[in-house]
């Protein structure tokens, strides 16, 4: 079972150790800071996930497509310095999938952030045929924003669970919610009219911003990495991209770094990076991603480094 954040155990401490030392094609220190003994989730029981096969081999796919991002990545920087391509080697064999896939995306958060953000966003539009955005978004203009934004609500905690953990559907602040636009009448995020029930969505109501939230109760990714950065750039920007500009569905995910959850807020336009408050927040005492080995006194009074607001 799982080990509380600052009790890594020698063998996994060892394996996650050697994951994070490759990046780009080019060997870096050892970045586990195991000495700082307290957190903002110190106190926390740690929790055990049982994950399915199905569970595994999506956590699988998904460090295989980070791993590949990763290594066209590489091989365009050594291109462009006129070196070889250097083949794909991966150091994290023995270790559980999620594990695996904890390690690449520590490794893909070790560049730039706006490089991060782009690899991931490119990684999501890969996953789906190319014409799947679109497509999709089109068909989700046939019906309300609201209604849209219940509907994938609901989704998101049966498909996210062998990523993020437990997640329950809640109710969005309707002061986050994107105002009525002219002309949109009842296509915006106010309900009208018949509201309709879902098979797996309980009872809904008739209230602005009912069922148009999802509440991750402790996200897996962010208590086991620690790290800012991977929540910033390898998960929320990208995520948020997609679904508000590819998809045509805005989202807005509010990370609570204090618990370690987060929060879906469909049918929100995210702010801009620069007025983030997730981007304002300093490093965690455990980031995985510690590469300046900064003392605990040091690193909760700045920010991430890999926290840049630039888009190129």
């Amino acid at each position: 079972s799982p080990l509380p954040p600052t009790q890594l155990s020698p063998s996994r401490l060892e394996i996650l150790t050697r994951c994070h030392q490759r990046s780009c094609g080019k060997l870096r220190p050892t970045c586990m800071n195991a000495k700082v003994e307290t957190s903002e989730v110190s106190n926390m029981v740690p929790l055990v996930y049982n994950d399915s096969w199905i569970d595994r081999r999506l956590q699988s796919y998904m460090e295989h497509s980070i791993n590949r991002a990763l290594q066209h990545a590489a091989n365009r920087d050594r291109s462009e310095l006129g070196e070889e391509p250097m083949p794909w080697t991966s150091d994290c064999e023995g270790s559980s999938e999620y594990d695996q896939m904890i390690a690449s995306a520590v490794r893909l958060a070790r560049r730039k952030g706006s490089q991060t953000r782009e690899l991931t966003l490119n990684l999501l539009r890969d996953s789906f045929p190319p014409w799947f955005p679109r497509a999709f978004g089109s068909f989700l203009r046939l019906f309300p924003l609201w209604f849209d934004a219940r509907h994938a609500a609901v989704s998101t905690v049966f498909l996210t669970r062998w990523l993020v953990g437990e997640s329950r559907v809640v109710d969005a602040d309707p002061n986050l919610l994107d105002p009525v636009q002219e002309g949109q009448g009842k296509w915006g995020n106010d309900p009208v009219g018949w509201v309709p029930g879902f098979l797996l969505g309980g009872n809904w109501r008739q209230e602005k911003g009912a069922g148009q939230g999802v509440q991750i109760t402790r996200c897996r990714v962010l208590e086991q990495t620690n790290c800012v950065s991977v929540c910033c750039n390898v998960c929320k920007v990208p995520t948020q991209n997609f679904f508000t500009n590819d998809i045509g569905l805005p989202l807005t995910m509010i990370p609570d770094y204090e618990n370690l959850g987060c929060t879906f807020v469909f049918g929100a336009t995210p702010p801009p990076i620069e007025k983030d408050e997730a981007f304002q927040h300093p490093c965690m005492k455990l980031c995985s991603l510690n590469i300046h080995g900064r003392s605990e006194e040091d690193v909760a009074d700045k920010a991430c480094s890999r926290l840049d607001i630039s888009e190129k």
